[in-house]
């Protein structure tokens, strides 16, 4: 599991197999099917192990500031 910090420009360096926030935040990025999507807070509960898989994750729409990913 590594530290990410989402960005607009660049996508993640894999698809990820899941995400865990250090708080719960929404999350806008791009499934591994390229969709974009916003996950809504209420749906991301921190120091949980969520089993997404993304391909990008942006900055614009999402506020958490510690995203960890894993492949």
């Amino acid at each position: 599991m590594q530290i990410f910090t989402p960005t607009d420009d660049a996508p993640l360096p894999f698809v990820t197999r899941g995400i865990a926030l250090a708080a719960a935040s929404p999350i806008h990025a791009v499934d591994q099917d390229g969709n974009e999507i916003t996950i809504p807070v209420d749906f991301l509960a921190a120091g949980i192990i969520h089993p997404l898989r993304l391909r990008k994750i942006f900055a614009t729409g999402t506020t958490a500031t510690s995203i960890f990913i894993t492949d």
